[in-house]
């Protein structure tokens, strides 16, 4: 990834606004990170991973569009990352602890819902860190671990997401430039693209480079009822009926004849 360097002065004027204050670190035991409920019926498991300086939990800008998809889609479950979401001082410190604690949280889903189907919801530093765990599998910090399996990731909602790149199938919104920390090699993202939707409007610092720290702060606004959608569009293809399969054929050929011998000895 390429690293923008911007002036602390810079970063703070445009980052000010999003608390009255820093958010404290939240320090929890590895049973408190590691607390899932396992979906039911046709729902799936959201795993949050709020913005910077929000509050520990899923974040004031997604907490409304997780709630909507739960009330449409009935079994939904909620596990939120626990991680700093620090601005200053150290913002790619924090990053990469939400990095970790993402793939612990994950791999601790998959133990404890085996076959379960998960939508992973990032807000700004939130949707940076999900973008690395995807792109990644497995962390620096995590080399010794076998590599974290995408299969039950059902759907990846993305939200100002920093590490943006303009022009990606899976982009939505009206931007048309790169995040502030722009990603260099989206070949994992893209391979997993028609399961990614990553909303980001012209002018927004984070994921656009703007001016309007407004624009960032506003999704759930603006966007909240596509964000609402995308993850309930998850959850209900998932329980869609599958469609039936082809009738075997009663060829007597000796071609089909040959298939069918070779079948039984595959």
């Amino acid at each position: 990834m390429r690293f923008q360097a911007l002036p602390t002065a810079c970063l703070a004027l445009l980052f000010g606004s999003l608390s009255q204050a820093q958010s404290v670190s939240s320090v929890s035991t590895a049973a408190e990170q590691t607390r899932i409920t396992c979906p039911s019926g046709k729902g799936v498991g959201v795993i949050a991973a709020r913005g910077s300086t929000e509050d520990p939990g899923e974040g004031r800008l997604l907490a409304p569009i997780i709630a909507n998809a739960t009330v449409q889609v009935p079994g939904t479950t909620l596990t939120s990352v626990d991680y700093p979401a620090r601005l200053f001082p150290d913002y790619l410190g924090s990053e990469q602890e939400g990095v970790v604690a993402l793939t612990a949280l994950m791999r601790s889903y998959v133990a404890a819902c085996p076959g379960a189907p998960m939508v992973l919801v990032g807000y700004s530093q939130g949707a940076q860190v999900i973008a690395d765990v995807v792109s990644n599998a497995t962390t620096p910090m995590d080399n010794s671990a076998q590599p974290l399996s995408m299969n039950d990731v059902a759907g990846i909602l993305l939200i100002g997401d920093p590490s943006r790149v303009d022009g990606k199938p899976f982009n939505s919104g009206t931007a048309d430039g790169d995040g502030l920390f722009s990603r260099e090699d989206s070949t994992a993202l893209e391979a997993m693209g028609d399961k990614i939707l990553s909303i980001c409007n012209d002018g927004d610092p984070v994921c656009d480079r703007g001016i309007n720290i407004a624009v960032h702060l506003s999704y759930d606004e603006t966007n909240g009822v596509e964000a609402t959608q995308f993850i309930v569009s998850k959850a209900l293809n998932l329980a869609a009926p599958k469609e039936p399969k082809a009738p075997a054929s009663n060829s007597t050929t000796p071609g089909a004849n040959r298939r069918r011998a070779t079948a039984w000895v595959a």
